[in-house]
């Protein structure tokens, strides 16, 4: 028998955070725009990982230094949604004004939010 795992009361590690963000990111609506738009400036494909392993590095200190577990609970958002919000800001900023932003600067534009885009 196979147990449940309730994901919003446990740390997530920086290897989930990757996965996630990087699942959501490659599959964006607009990750053709960004490719297209930052691609050859990026060391092509590969850059893409990066940006999303920065990113991940970001939430995972967030999570670490606001109680591990218990990060999200003052949010009230599900990690997953913060994720989906954390990719869309970070795509849709960097179209926006033709530059990749800092990653911990896009965390806590959308943590201050409350988790929306």
């Amino acid at each position: 028998m196979t147990r449940l795992i309730k994901t919003h009361h446990r740390t997530h590690s920086l290897l989930q955070n990757v996965a996630a963000i990087s699942g959501d990111f490659h599959t964006h609506r607009l990750f053709h725009c960004f490719y297209d738009a930052f691609g050859k400036h990026m060391d092509g494909f590969i850059g893409n990982y990066n940006i999303c392993i920065e990113m991940a590095r970001a939430l995972t200190d967030w999570e670490t230094a606001n109680g591990g577990s218990r990060a999200y609970d003052d949010l009230e958002t599900p990690w997953i949604e913060i994720i989906e919000h954390f990719v869309e800001s970070m795509i849709l900023r960097s179209i926006e004004t033709g530059e990749i932003p800092n990653a911990r600067f896009i965390l806590n534009s959308v943590l201050e939010d409350g988790g929306a885009a």
